[in-house]
């Protein structure tokens, strides 16, 4: 059975642009957690049966169980070499790399972070693409010969859907991931895709409609009030050089002045290895990227805005604010 016997060509370049989406999101959370450059391509999307899966991944890989439990629902695996998944996890703990050490569970839950960051990303990144809220329960990472326990498969039939991505870490790595989905939540999930896409057109038509309406009675009262007075008007712009005027509009900000605005005080900040972390205990002492005596950075809904000193007033810390990052002139 071919392919387009169980999928139509449509509907599989709608896997592949979902995926090829969804993975590049997942690419960026991966660079950020192992701080290397890392590329995900465009994926190959194919059918295959249970058979041929096993036949093809006959000896043990990682497997990452993703349960998607709304906005769509089902089961997706993704599977990775075991030596692809040591040196991804090398990396991370800040460890060398050993193409001959075991794997050890230190190495199977730093893997079920880095792929719970990635799916997380990628869970995002699917909710824009359906304008559905997606959310997945912790992937789940183990070791498993797919030809000696077919069940971890999970699938109602002889058929899956095999997405195919071509994986590239900076010199380290160049190897591939395979997601696996069933056809049943493959369809559901390019169904949704389309809805969503009809939609968004539904409402860029209907907004154009109504912005040409809206011109068209604008320009016919133009007319209508120029012929009635027999005159045709230069347009008069509004001028911004008198400083007077310019101040009296900010006037109209007081509209605003109830809004409550988030305001937080930023002390330093740094960056830490997994393994560093994992070795924090009371009374550790933790350096931030900033020198005693530099100002505090004030941000206000997470823009910063000023910059200050720390004082204690009634035993209480707070902020002297000697620098305005952003000037009201903005305004």
């Amino acid at each position: 059975m071919s392919d387009k016997a169980v999928l139509t060509e449509k509907q599989i370049d709608a896997i592949g642009e979902i995926g090829n989406i969804s993975m590049s999101s997942a690419a960026t959370a991966m660079h950020d957690i192992i701080s290397r450059k890392v590329i995900i391509t465009t994926p190959d999307v194919t059918v295959m049966s249970v058979g041929e899966l096993t036949n093809l991944y006959n000896a043990p890989f990682i497997i990452v169980d993703v349960c998607f439990t709304s906005g769509v629902e089902g089961k997706n695996i993704l599977i990775m070499k075991t030596d692809d998944a040591k040196l991804i996890t090398s990396i991370l703990l800040d460890q060398e790399y050993n193409p001959e050490e075991e794997l050890s569970e230190m190495h199977l839950s730093a893997m079920g972070e880095v792929m719970n960051q990635m799916m997380g990303s990628a869970s995002t990144a699917l909710s824009t693409l359906i304008s559905t809220p997606v959310h997945i329960s912790p992937p789940n990472v183990s070791v498993v010969n797919i030809a000696e326990d077919r069940e971890k498969l999970d699938t109602k039939d002889d058929k899956m859907i095999s997405v195919k991505f071509k994986l590239h870490i900076e010199n380290l790595l160049d190897t591939e991931i395979v997601q696996l989905m069933p056809v049943n939540f493959g369809v559901d999930l390019v169904n949704s895709f389309f809805e969503a896409n009809k939609a968004k057109e539904k409402a860029v038509k209907a907004e154009q409609t109504k912005s040409n309406t809206n011109k068209d009675s604008e320009d016919n009262l133009i007319k209508q009030a120029d012929v009635k007075k027999g005159v045709v008007r230069d347009v008069q712009l509004q001028s911004f050089d008198n400083e007077e005027e310019v101040k009296n509009g900010i006037d109209n900000l007081d509209l605003l002045l109830d809004v409550p605005l988030q305001v937080t005080v930023e002390l330093g900040r740094t960056k830490k290895m997994l393994k560093d972390i994992l070795e924090l205990n009371l009374g550790s002492i933790i350096s931030l990227e900033k020198a005693a005596g530099d100002l505090i950075d004030v941000f206000v809904n997470g823009k910063l805005l000023a910059k200050g000193e720390v004082v204690v007033i009634d035993d209480n810390f707070g902020i002297r604010i000697t620098d305005i990052v952003s000037s009201i002139k903005k305004i």
